[in-house]
């Protein structure tokens, strides 16, 4: 994570030293809020002094705001348009207040952009376009996008990448190119509505390429297991894979002419996954399936095969922060 030295440069002219105006850029542009303790880890000092310097030049050249939480930690909010402007950005959402909530997955997602130093992040929409259009040669029409009314006329605006969560580079071994990676902030939500949510609209995105990774960010463990099993429906063509293999056996036990322990309901819904799982795709799986059993279909189920289409090209990770965000309140408390 290294901010573009222009940025940096340009937040000095305002006197602050290099360390203090990189974490400055990464800050406006990763959300606009941070902790004292995220600038204690970025500089690699101890609580004190240069946190301290730090906050008392941001207050006098009135850059920053501070956010009351529930037990008194100070949530610093970068808040000045001239700080904005400086590095090119002055109408950057960031500089506006935001509820707890999303100030709670904000921190998140600096604490992820500040402890992955070796990856190249991509922040704005601009550069987000650019990336998968301009140098991985993809469509714009795979880009998760939405499309905004205007209030004085009929036509309709679109906006990529409105979600924010975190688009980046990995590092990679010498001589091999870097890996497009994803990563989803839990900021602590109830269920997995909102990742799955995500997935939908980066779908065409994520069936696009040849290769990437999804890193699944939280605080806690309590929907990991969940949220990759939503990942391996979508690996497997929006498929409950389960449902599948339940699909499956009844098919082959059907045209076996097996109906022992078959029941009536169990006709009936054996008949309506014909007509849903049909066509080519579903009777390849299907040969697989009567050629190698489970085993062999979870296997080609993880191939990434392209030319047939029956593959996917993406790894699901998990990052657990060793963090508590609890002072801004419960994230469902909207």
């Amino acid at each position: 994570m290294t901010p573009q030295e222009p940025a940096v440069e340009a937040l000095r002219l305002f006197g602050y030293v290099e360390r203090q105006a990189s974490f400055l850029c990464a800050v406006a542009v990763h959300g606009g809020y941070f902790l004292g303790r995220q600038y204690d880890d970025y500089s690699g000092s101890v609580r004190g002094g240069p946190r301290q310097r730090l906050i008392d030049q941001l207050t006098a050249n009135g850059h920053v705001s501070v956010l009351a939480s529930r037990d008194q930690t100070a949530v610093f909010h970068l808040s000045a348009k001239p700080l904005y402007a400086a590095i090119g950005v002055p109408d950057n959402r960031n500089r506006r207040s935001h509820p707890p909530f999303a100030v709670r997955r904000k921190l998140m997602i600096l604490d992820f952009v500040l402890s992955h130093p070796e990856a190249q992040f991509f922040a704005s929409e601009q550069e987000r376009v650019s990336l998968f259009t301009e140098t991985l040669g993809l469509p714009e029409g795979v880009l998760p996008v939405k499309y905004y009314a205007s209030r004085k006329s009929h036509n309709r605006t679109a906006r990529y990448f409105v979600d924010r969560n975190p688009v980046y580079l990995s590092a990679a071994p010498p001589g091999a190119a870097p890996a497009v990676s994803f990563a989803y902030i839990d900021g602590g939500d109830e269920t997995t509505a909102g990742f799955k949510s995500y997935l939908a609209e980066y779908r065409r995105l994520f069936l696009a390429l040849d290769t990437f990774r999804l890193v699944y960010v939280a605080n806690r463990n309590k929907h990991l297991l969940a949220a990759a099993r939503e990942f391996q429906k979508l690996a497997s063509g929006g498929t409950d894979v389960e449902r599948l293999l339940q699909h499956f056996d009844a098919r082959q036990r059907h045209e076996c002419g097996s109906y022992s322990g078959f029941t009536t309901e169990g006709i009936e819904r054996l008949r309506r996954e014909l007509r849903e799982f049909s066509g080519p795709r579903y009777d390849a799986l299907f040969g697989v399936f009567r050629r190698d059993g489970r085993a062999g279909l979870f296997a080609r189920l993880g191939q990434s095969d392209r030319r047939t289409g029956s593959g996917f090209g993406g790894v699901f990770e998990s990052c657990l922060l060793p963090h508590s965000y609890d002072f801004m309140g419960p994230a469902w408390a909207k």
